[in-house]
């Protein structure tokens, strides 16, 4: 059984900012002397987390050591070939009534972003690559650094204008897993799925194979309640697959082009009208005891009618 993961991003980060920007720019911003006017303000942010794991492996040889993304055992010699990445995704959108006086009657920022990459996986090893510019890395965070904000006159919109806050938590991954025997007296069948959350992002290694045996093998038959825990993705958010080793250099597109496409894919797992492209709750209940390996529209997070991806700026 491999050593538990130590907590993500364990060390300082490679930053890639597109353009930068400040969390409010510009003096049309500031407020002066006068008579306070209403407005309505629409803002929006997006933060998401990333972790890197293997997805297959060889099995050859089931192994007993941990995992990193190359070999899943020094000993044996259990190859990865193919790793994804795993999301945690935070977002807000909102459109609030204000009032005050501001020195322009209308003001406009986009949405930038920066990517901060670690060299280092979530048990620390750091055998991939040197990160350059807008690698992702095996683990990281992409933060706003500047949010879209649009303000314009309450006057020139009140017959459309509609206010509303849009917050969501999401996952790209759910865990999986069988209830342990204590839990099932005179039900041997293990064929009941239990879905208690959405995955989080320090959960092993292992959980992540779809080798049923090498998952088995490393993770151990029993863990508290669980049995052979199983994270699966259950959304459309970005996957940025990897088939080998994983080694930066091979990493999916190059430059600010990889981020953008990257933060386009997951706002479309925010608003897509289909919820099974959507991410998953933090949460997971309402598909326990089905025998799917796909989870229920209830455990996924709610459609953001409002985030708009048109304001992410890259220049």
């Amino acid at each position: 059984m491999s050593p538990s993961p130590i907590n993500p991003l364990p060390s300082a980060a490679v930053n890639s900012t597109a353009s930068g920007g400040t969390w409010v720019s510009g003096n049309n911003n500031s407020q002066t002397s006068g008579t306070p006017v209403d407005y309505i303000e629409y803002y929006q942010t997006l933060e998401v987390e990333y972790v890197r794991n293997p997805k297959y492996a060889s099995d050859n040889n089931p192994p007993t050591k941990g995992l990193d993304l190359l070999v899943a055992s020094s000993t044996y010699q259990t190859d990865v070939y193919c790793t994804e990445l795993q999301l945690k995704v935070t977002a807000t959108a909102r459109a609030r009534r204000i009032s005050g006086a501001y020195v322009a009657s209308s003001f406009y920022q986009p949405q930038k972003f920066a990517l901060y990459a670690q060299a280092e996986d979530k048990y620390g090893v750091s055998a991939y690559g040197s990160l350059s510019s807008f690698n992702f890395g095996p683990q990281g965070k992409i933060v706003t650094t500047q949010p879209y904000i649009r303000r314009v006159p309450w006057s020139s919109v009140s017959g459309t204008a509609k206010e509303y806050h849009e917050g969501v938590e999401g996952y790209s991954h759910a865990l999986r897993m069988n209830p342990a025997p204590s839990a099932i007296v005179g039900n041997p069948s293990y064929s009941q799925m239990w879905w208690n959350e959405g995955c989080p992002l320090a959960e092993p290694f292992e959980h992540f194979i779809s080798n049923s045996n090498i998952r088995i093998n490393l993770g151990g038959k029993f863990q508290g309640d669980r049995v052979y825990p199983w994270a699966l993705r259950q959304s459309a958010a970005p996957s940025m697959t990897q088939y080998g080793i994983y080694q930066v250099s091979a990493e999916p597109g190059s430059g600010v082009n990889r981020l953008a496409n990257f933060l386009d894919d997951v706002a479309r797992s925010l608003t897509h009208n289909y919820w099974t492209q959507r991410l998953v709750s933090p949460v997971v209940y309402h598909s326990n005891n089905l025998l799917s390996e796909r989870i229920v529209e209830d455990d996924k997070v709610t459609q953001m009618e409002y985030y708009d991806q048109s304001q992410h700026d890259f220049s």
